[in-house]
């Protein structure tokens, strides 16, 4: 759908800033998607969720900004230390389940959007993101 990249606010904070490919972009029926997509998002309020910062589904290109998530993906978590121990799977399920029931009553289906993340944070806890991150620079 488009590349995430960290960013940092005028005050520092880290961001995860999602600007969507100039492709799609230019379908108006994706714009339409994308804007009800972030409409539900906003309405997402869980402590394992990323919150929406800020969006415009109608700029060139169309872009979202939600906290950023530290920790690697649960993929990457598997693939540097193998299967995760019985009682960490279970933690990390219990935040999926609380990500899960934040995002459903807010209109947001899972099925329909991007690249649905599961980061692996420092608490052992997991966090439901979207799509992948790049690091972009910090202000100067």
């Amino acid at each position: 759908m488009g590349r995430v990249y960290l960013a940092f606010t005028d005050g520092g904070r880290a961001v995860a800033l999602k600007v969507i490919r100039p492709e799609l972009g230019d379908d108006q029926d994706f714009r339409e998607r994308f804007r009800l997509e972030v409409a539900a998002a906003r309405r997402v309020h869980g402590l394992y969720t990323a919150q929406v910062l800020d969006a415009d589904p109608m700029a060139s290109p169309p872009w979202l900004v939600t906290a950023y998530v530290p920790g690697p993906s649960l993929a990457e978590t598997v693939r540097g230390h193998g299967p995760l121990p019985v009682s960490t799977a279970l933690l990390l399920m219990g935040g999926v389940a609380e990500a899960l029931a934040a995002i459903h009553p807010a209109g947001r289906s899972t099925a329909t959007s991007s690249r649905p993340t599961c980061c692996c944070r420092p608490t052992g806890r997991a966090s439901s993101t979207s799509g992948s991150r790049e690091r972009s620079r910090p202000p100067s």
